[in-house]
């Protein structure tokens, strides 16, 4: 088990990935969500906090990936990328089929990684839009529903996002999904220590 460097971008990256929001971050880390948005900011200087954030995501399921001998730098899953609850319905009473339950689970990973990867880059929904050509509102009424994004915009955003230097990583072998930068935003700045178990599969 190594050490590897953590900063601002990794822990935005891997709240996304679970889906936490920045008060829940901040609550299951005993922290201010204050705290959380400076460290996400790059404004908070390596503490024992940065440290407490960080292993807060590891033992919700997130890893880090800093600078590997690739020059990749990202997070992925320990497991799967939503737990069963989150494939509920949100009509109150709705009876899912398996079909649909698939389809919950593929839109969610779909907005999972979008976010994970923005996380990482640092881009926000507008600047995700400008660089992948579509309408910011188009954009905002995708993520609010379930099941997966069209196609059209689906391709729209991921090739955005590879094009900017981002790798994804498809669920296998027991290791869920993830994202990564290469290149040289993957050599940024880093934060304070934490420890990582194993290294991720192979990356798209």
């Amino acid at each position: 088990m190594g050490m590897i460097y953590v900063c601002g971008r990794h822990v935005r990256a891997g709240r996304k990935l679970i889906g936490w929001t920045v008060a829940q971050l901040a609550r299951e880390a005993q922290v201010p969500p204050a705290l959380i948005v400076s460290l996400e900011d790059d404004r908070l200087e390596p503490t024992g906090i940065v440290d407490r954030v960080a292993r807060t995501l590891m033992r919700a399921g997130v890893r880090f990936l800093v600078l590997d001998e690739c020059g990749m730098s990202g997070v992925w899953l320990n497991g799967p990328i939503a737990s069963a609850q989150h494939f509920r319905r949100r009509a109150a009473g709705a009876q899912d089929s398996r079909s649909s339950r698939r389809a919950i689970r593929k839109g969610i990973e779909q907005r999972r990684l979008i976010g994970t990867a923005c996380g990482l880059l640092k881009w926000n929904r507008r600047t995700l839009a400008r660089r992948a050509g579509v309408a910011a509102a188009d954009l905002r009424r995708s993520f609010q529903l379930d099941g997966p994004l069209p196609s059209v915009l689906t391709q729209a955003l991921f090739g955005a996002l590879r094009a900017a230097g981002v790798r994804f990583q498809p669920a296998d072998f027991g290791c869920g999904p993830g994202a990564a930068l290469v290149g040289g935003a993957a050599w940024a700045g880093h934060g304070t220590l934490v420890f990582v178990r194993h290294q991720p599969r192979a990356w798209e």
